[in-house]
């Protein structure tokens, strides 16, 4: 018998170690094939790579001055150049400290010199370190898998996780994949400290080996942070000890790994220093993730509108001075004691007021990830909303049948998996991203297999000696029971305390003293009227120092009967970000904000200044025009520190005054609008859409795509949300028909639902300089004028902010050629 057990023993070691080889083999294969045949861009922060290249020429870890670099190493910092000659850089460089990056990526900048000085200093030499990665992220996978599965399920499992875009997908930005191997392995780690019976120096190994993966993978990404106190957690209340067993042995543990969190982790706190980590908190509650996380707004508010670090610094920097007290003569910027401070305050601030809002998110956040691997892989089998539908139930009812077979077998273990699944499906809800939550996917994946591993035991290994009267029903029932009633006494006690509260704070709103501002100028465009306002923030001085002030927006729904309404608040921003257009859309915070009216209805805006940029007035549809009644300021800001758009009509206090989980809905960032052209300042023809257009015909299209007559209409789920619908014939415009003749590109119909880009294309991809996106629900009229000579291929696309469908129809589209 002993004879049998140590055959079966050693055979099941061989076929571990034979599928271990294997899959490193191939993981890096699969890695380095990917980056090999990947020709789009690649960014993670390559001009701060500097340290990297020096450690591989020899010349020691160091920063290089920026403004002294060496054009070699300037142009292969820039990716210019694609790998740079050690024997290019001059004896002498002038160092520098490092800068905030350099200092918290300190081993992801390592591993890359490392790797640089053996195989020379070259981009594509770095593939090595990407496929490396992918190589760990996939046998930690394997081991994870295997606490919950046998090996045949776990190797498929591995197998689809090297095959599918789960990681594949997110390896070319190795800045960002670089996190999921440490996070699978600490969860690996996890995972054995609960599952195995309590061992005093395995316990001690686990945390050793904890300390260095957290340590370690700090170095490569900040993420793991939060990962810091979950080892403690599970090892004082969850191991197979028991909570007041080994009790000194455990505290021992606990030490060893966070000494060796702080010696790993030393050089990355102290570059850290005094970094605003609340700062990046705060950004993850702008509209942009708020989107992304599936939420529907309140009515009644909102939050956070632009997704960057310069409305941050706006709305932490003017919390300091008007409810605070205290001015300052510039803005707080995210890597300072200050900021930090101030920003904690904030984020505090704003959980207390929000409770059930954040608790929602998270649920989002998790209801999410917990169906994102079986919906991304039904999108590439079916284009169907019924499969997708199908995948997130099975998603959800996987979950529950995992954690109760848990509870079947201990109370303990089901406790922290439920745990583990709702803190790391939840937490990303704090920055919601594909970046923040692609290694995440195995979280349901472990899930799955777990269920499928029983069933399968169930069906083939126990057969006939299963017995299910053996199963803790009571055990699973209470569990079950107790859990539900626990979160609706959470979630409910959230909601009615938001409701309370919130109500409390629209009636100061509601009631604020207003102070009216005059129209300095109005200007009426095609589609709508801006009104210039005076300039009426307080606090700092002109050029210096942040104002801050609210503005408040009466509408009488009444007098046009449009719903919703539409206010932009505009901003100008310094000429010096003007020519830049990216650093523009960057620190411009011109917001559209739209409002469900009924009667008497007030809009209350925040509204910012700085030397960067400041409010200049509004801007209505024209139809709208009539409902306007006035632009106010209020007189006391101190006593609504809350820095959130409020949209009280004349019935707020029935809406409801909280967020929801439901269908992504669609932000308004525009003012609605029939009319689309491009270059936006091209004047058309007064005649031009009575005019006959030259037919283009179709060269390729896809099943949605229908022609009705002399209609096209488009309807349907797509595969791909920027898929190409249709492309046209060519057209080549040379330079004497140019100067001949102006050419236009015309389109009119209507837009029921999602969205579309219209452009010109080169090899299936849109030319930057020629391309339009319409995504609101109405009529429209596009224009696109040629402005150089070259080949035009009219080329139509979806542009659907999450995989939905599309349901629009174009009437008319085709070339317009006008005399000059």
């Amino acid at each position: 018998m002993q004879e049998n057990q140590a055959k079966s023993s050693k055979y099941k070691i061989t076929t571990e170690i034979f599928i271990l080889t294997a899959l490193i083999i191939a993981s890096y294969f699969v890695g380095m094939h990917r980056m090999q045949h990947y020709h789009h861009k690649q960014y993670f922060y390559q001009a701060n790579f500097a340290p990297a290249v020096m450690l591989a020429c020899g010349r020691g870890f160091v920063e290089v001055e920026q403004t002294k670099q060496p054009a070699a190493m300037s142009n292969f910092l820039a990716v210019r150049t694609k790998a740079l000659d050690c024997q290019a850089l001059p004896k002498k460089l002038i160092t520098a400290p490092f800068n905030l990056y350099q200092g918290v990526e300190r081993y992801l900048l390592l591993s890359a010199g490392v790797i640089w000085k053996f195989t020379g200093v070259s981009w594509p030499k770095l593939y090595i370190l990407n496929a490396i990665l992918f190589v760990l992220t996939i046998l930690g996978t394997y081991a994870l898998l295997r606490l919950g599965c046998g090996i045949i399920i776990a190797l498929l499992l591995s197998v689809t996780f090297l095959s599918a875009n789960f990681y594949y997908g997110m390896l070319p930005q190795i800045r960002d994949f670089s996190v999921a191997p440490f996070i699978i392995f600490y969860l690996f780690i996890l995972g054995s400290l609960i599952k195995f019976p309590y061992n005093t120096w395995r316990t001690m190994g686990l945390a050793l080996f904890a300390g260095v993966v957290l340590g370690i993978g700090l170095g490569f990404r900040l993420d793991l942070l939060i990962y810091t106190p979950i080892f403690i957690l599970v090892l004082l209340f969850f191991s197979s000890a028991g909570i007041t067993n080994k009790l000194f042995a455990k505290c021992v543990a606990i030490a060893i790994y966070i000494l060796t969190i702080t010696v790993l982790g030393y050089p990355i706190f102290k570059a850290l220093g005094s970094n605003n980590l609340f700062h990046n908190a705060l950004q993850g509650f702008a509209t942009l993730r708020t989107f992304k996380l599936g939420i529907v707004p309140s009515p009644l508010y909102g939050y956070h509108y632009k997704y960057t670090d310069y409305f941050i610094q706006y709305l932490i920097t003017s919390y300091y001075n008007h409810v605070l007290h205290v001015p300052t003569s510039k803005l707080l910027l995210e890597d300072t004691a200050l900021s930090a401070k101030i920003g904690s305050m904030y984020f505090w601030h704003f959980v207390l007021t929000f409770p059930a809002d954040m608790i929602m998110r998270a649920l989002a956040s998790a209801y999410n990830i917990l169906s994102y691997p079986y919906v991304l892989l039904v999108n590439r089998l079916f284009a169907s909303d019924l499969a997708v539908s199908i995948a997130k139930y099975w998603a959800i009812a996987s979950t529950i049948f995992a954690i109760l077979i848990i509870c079947k077998i201990s109370l303990r273990m089901a406790l922290i998996t439920l745990f583990l699944v709702l803190f790391l499906t939840g937490y990303p809800a704090i920055q919601y991203g594909h970046r923040h939550i692609f290694y995440l996917a195995i979280v349901p994946m472990w899930l799955a297999g777990l269920l499928i591993q029983s069933l399968y035991n169930v069906i083939f290994a126990y057969k006939q000696e299963y017995d299910v009267s053996q199963i803790q029903w009571r055990r699973i029932i209470i569990f079950s029971v107790s859990c539900i009633m626990l979160f609706f006494l959470i979630l409910g006690s959230a909601i009615a305390y938001q409701n309370y509260s919130l109500t409390k704070l629209f009636v100061k709103y509601e009631h604020a003293k207003l102070k009216s501002l005059p129209i300095v100028k109005a200007v009426k465009h095609d589609e709508y009227t801006f009104l210039q306002l005076p300039d009426f923030t307080t606090g700092g001085t002109v050029g210096s120092g942040v104002g801050y002030g609210i503005l408040a927006v009466k509408f009488n729904q009444r007098l046009c009967k449009l719903n919703p309404l539409f206010l932009r608040v505009k901003y100008h921003t310094a000429a010096s970000a003007e020519k830049y257009p990216a650093l523009y859309n960057y620190n411009n915070l011109t917001h559209t904000v739209s409002v469900n009216a009924s009667g008497i209805t007030k809009i209350f805006f925040p509204v910012y200044r700085e030397s960067g940029g400041h409010f200049i007035g509004i801007e209505l549809p024209n139809e709208e025009k009539k409902c306007f009644i006035s632009a106010n300021k209020v007189v006391d800001v101190s006593q609504f520190p809350m820095e959130i758009i409020v949209k009280l009509p004349d019935n707020w206090r029935k809406l409801i005054k909280h967020q929801t989980i439901g269908e992504r809905s669609f932000f308004e960032i525009e003012l609605p609008k029939t009319l689309y052209v491009f270059p936006a300042n091209i004047q058309l023809p007064k005649t031009v859409w009575q005019q006959k257009l030259q037919t283009m015909k179709l060269q390729r299209h896809t099943t949605i795509f229908r022609v009705h007559g002399d209609k096209y209409v488009i309807k349907g789920r797509p595969k791909s949300r920027f898929d190409n619908i249709a492309s046209f014939a060519s057209k080549i415009i040379t330079s004497a028909e140019l100067a001949k003749a102006n050419y236009y590109l015309l389109a009119e119909g209507e837009l029921y639902q999602g969205g579309f880009r219209l452009g010109f294309s080169r090899n299936k991809h849109f030319l930057p300089d020629a391309i339009i996106g319409v995504r609101q629900h109405r009529k429209f009229k596009l224009a696109i004028k040629i402005i150089k000579p070259g080949v035009y291929t009219p080329t139509l696309a979806n542009n659907l902010v999450h995989l939905g469908e599309n349901n629009f129809i174009i009437s008319k589209i085709g070339w317009l050629k006008t005399t000059k």
